[in-house]
């Protein structure tokens, strides 16, 4: 019989994941404010990017419309 290919067990990178996410489930305002601010100039960058194809430049931009800082 042959043993699956999936692990019924959580492995050790992810407990490790985990744990390290409730350490830092709770954020604070001024955290979740600067990683907006972060992801919007980075979407407005890959806009601007003309080594990136025309569809990932329009997407990025549409993207980062709809973020408000």
């Amino acid at each position: 019989m042959q043993s699956s290919i999936f692990r019924t067990e959580p492995s050790a990178f992810s407990v490790a994941v985990l744990s390290k996410q409730e350490e830092n489930f709770m954020t604070m305002p001024s955290e979740r404010t600067r990683s907006v601010i972060q992801t919007r100039v980075f979407l407005i960058e890959l806009s601007h990017n003309n080594g990136l194809s025309e569809t990932i430049r329009r997407q990025a931009k549409q993207l980062f419309k709809n973020i408000k800082v």
